[in-house]
């Protein structure tokens, strides 16, 4: 067998809604497997509901042996129908390895309080998650920023899933749209996200403060005051996702109120509507900063006010560490994983040591650029409940 032939095991699919993503973790990855290619895959909706899908090999033997990329943000119960589907039809037709990219989970919120017959999508879908059959090297699953990290916690069998982190990938966002200029501090829109809060605090040692959301004792409605003080001071907020926009929007009247010079956003997920894209960019809040892991982002409505930082490297390198033992990279098509684990350095508040290293992705933008700058990313590992098969052909 030629050597190309040998090297040419990766093979990248997508659902439709992360199209955009697929091109651009093929493009990172080809720094270690020049000769990765896409994998196309027929849809068809019939009237009464049924889906139809096919992916499209040439014969029943074309994906073995083969290490496949499945990339799919999973935005509604469809996405996480099609999802389960080719999943479970990609070990059937024999692919030796299963990479799943999942940049962003949605329907993936915890029930605090479950009411008599109230369904937990938290643990139902990881459930979904866990039957899909292996075999061959296993099923690895990459997911980003997680709304609720709990969701790893339910998932079972003999899979590798990893929570990847966005913190420093932002943070170099901040730093080259002048976040840091002067009489900064950071703010949460909510009591929801106070850890992270404090790591940014403590990593730039400024001052914190915090949105309260309380009911009004006299009409019932919601009101929001802030604990800490935001007078003179340039605010950036922290959330992990913004969706209806309108937590984030109230957090940034409250702290103006309260006589803040500006307001900033920084959000790991962009996964509102182009109705409160709008409202955002009407709003008074001077600049948002996100990653690309929602289809949202690539609206032709996000405007100057907006910076999409690139995520794929982040996926690519943990994808390169899962493939590592399968493949035979040379040094020259590695060498840009060397610099990077040279370059690591810990940003995380999950655990005490986090693996993190040095990625390279286009400067903050929906179209790539032509140069790209190195950032830092954390990543987090959570060991399988059942050791993962592991072997080389």
């Amino acid at each position: 067998m030629a050597e190309t032939e040998q090297r040419n095991q990766v093979l990248i699919l997508c659902n439709t809604k992360s199209d955009y993503f697929s091109k651009l973790l093929l493009n990172s990855i080809r720094h270690i497997l020049p000769e990765s290619s896409m994998l196309e895959v027929t849809r068809k909706a019939f009237p009464d509901g049924e889906r139809y899908y096919r992916i499209e090999v040439d014969n029943q033997l074309a994906l073995f042996g083969k290490d496949c990329i499945f990339v799919a943000s999973l935005l509604d119960d469809d996405d996480y129908m099609e999802f389960y589907r080719i999943a479970y039809t990609l070990d059937q037709l024999g692919a030796r390895s299963r990479i799943f990219v999942i940049p962003y989970l949605g329907c993936a919120w915890l029930n605090e309080d479950l009411q008599h017959g109230e369904v937990s999508y938290l643990k139902a879908n990881a459930q979904l998650f866990s039957a899909i059959t292996t075999s061959g090297f296993g099923n690895s699953f990459l997911f980003m920023d997680l709304h609720h990290v709990q969701f790893l916690h339910y998932l079972e069998g003999s899979t590798l899933h990893v929570e990847l982190q966005s913190y420093a990938a932002l943070s170099q966002a901040m730093e080259e749209n002048g976040f840091f200029s002067s009489d900064f501090m950071f703010a949460s829109a909510d009591l929801g996200r106070v850890k992270t809060i404090d790591l940014w605090s403590k990593k730039y040692k400024t001052d914190v403060a915090f949105v309260r959301k309380e009911p009004d004792p006299v009409d019932g409605t919601t009101r929001t005051s802030v604990i800490g003080q935001v007078k003179n001071k340039n605010v950036i907020i922290y959330d992990d996702m913004i969706r209806s926009g309108r937590t984030i929007l109230a957090a940034t009247h409250a702290l103006l109120e309260e006589g803040a010079l500006s307001v900033r956003v920084v959000a790991s997920h962009l996964c509102c509507s182009e109705k409160t894209i709008q409202q955002l960019i009407a709003s008074p809040i001077t600049h948002i900063i996100c990653t690309n892991s929602h289809p949202t982002t690539q609206s032709p409505l996000i405007n100057d006010r907006f910076t999409i930082v690139d995520v794929t490297p982040l996926f690519s390198y943990a994808v390169n560490q899962i493939l590592r033992p399968n493949i035979s990279p040379t040094l020259d098509e590695m060498q840009p994983f060397f610099e990077i684990e040279r370059a690591m350095s810990a940003f995380s508040y999950r655990t005490p040591s986090p693996a993190a290293g040095t990625f390279y992705a286009p400067q903050a933008s929906r179209v790539p650029a032509t140069e790209s700058v190195p950032f830092q990313v954390g990543l987090q590992q959570y060991t399988p409940t059942q050791q993962r098969t592991t072997g080389h052909d």
